[in-house]
C-alpha cells in the first residue's frame, strides 16, 4: 500500500562500491514513488518515513527531481517507467550516489552520504510493487561497456580497446591492475554520462 518506506537491509558497505537495482513491477495509478538512500531514522508507527528525514538522498520518479538533505532540485529528465530498471551506485571512496535507468547513467544523486546508510523505497500509491534485481555493480558496467563499442566494427572495436589499454596504463608496466580498471571504468562510466 502507498504512504511506507521500506529499508532494504543490512546497511551499506562503509568501503567499497554497493549497487541495488529496482525493478518497477507496478507504479500505480501515479507513480509516486522515492527511491534512495537514507540513515534509518524514521519512525514509521509514527507516520515518519524516509521522505521525512533530513539525511535522506532521494528521486522523485514521478517527476525526476532529488531531496537530498531537505533541499528538493531538478535531478533529470527521464521518467522512469512500468517495467524500468532503477539501479543506485554508492562509491564510498569518492562519497557519491550514481543513478542508473535501464544501465544507462543518469548522473550524480548526492554525494554527503550519511552514516549508516540503507537503499530505500519510499511508496506514495497503493499497489505499487518493486523487485530487487539479482545484479551487482560490474553486470550493470558491463552492459555500459558494451554500449561504449557499439556499432563498431571487429578492426575499430580492436583499435579502441588498445587506445583504451594505452592510455589507462598509468604505469607504463604494459598490464592494468585493479586501480587503473577502476580509473577506466569510472572515466568510460562519466564520458557515457555526459
Amino acid at each position: 500500500s502507498g504512504g511506507g518506506s521500506i529499508l532494504c537491509p543490512p546497511p551499506v558497505s562503509a568501503t567499497g562500491i554497493s549497487y541495488v537495482e529496482f525493478l518497477l513491477e507496478t507504479i500505480g495509478q501515479f507513480a509516486h514513488m522515492h527511491i534512495g538512500v537514507c540513515d534509518g531514522s524514521f519512525d514509521l508507527k509514527s507516520g515518519w518515513t524516509a521522505l521525512s528525514e533530513g539525511n535522506s538522498a532521494l528521486l522523485a520518479t514521478y517527476n525526476m527531481k532529488k531531496l537530498h538533505m531537505g533541499v528538493v532540485e531538478d535531478f533529470g529528465v527521464v521518467t522512469p517507467k512500468k517495467g524500468d530498471r532503477l539501479g543506485l551506485m554508492i562509491d564510498m571512496s569518492k562519497g557519491s550516489l550514481e543513478v542508473f535507468i535501464n544501465d544507462s547513467p543518469q548522473g550524480t544523486l548526492a554525494t554527503d552520504l550519511p552514516q549508516p546508510l540503507y537503499f530505500c523505497i519510499d511508496f506514495g500509491w497503493p499497489g505499487q510493487v518493486v523487485s530487487i534485481e539479482p545484479r551487482d555493480h560490474w553486470q550493470m558496467l558491463s552492459q555500459c561497456m558494451q554500449r561504449f563499442f557499439e556499432g563498431l566494427d571487429y578492426a575499430a572495436t580492436q583499435a579502441k580497446m588498445k587506445q583504451l589499454f594505452q592510455e589507462f596504463d598509468l604505469d607504463g608496466s604494459n598490464s592494468i591492475d585493479i586501480s587503473e580498471l577502476n580509473t577506466a571504468f569510472h572515466t568510460m562510466h562519466v564520458y557515457m554520462a555526459e
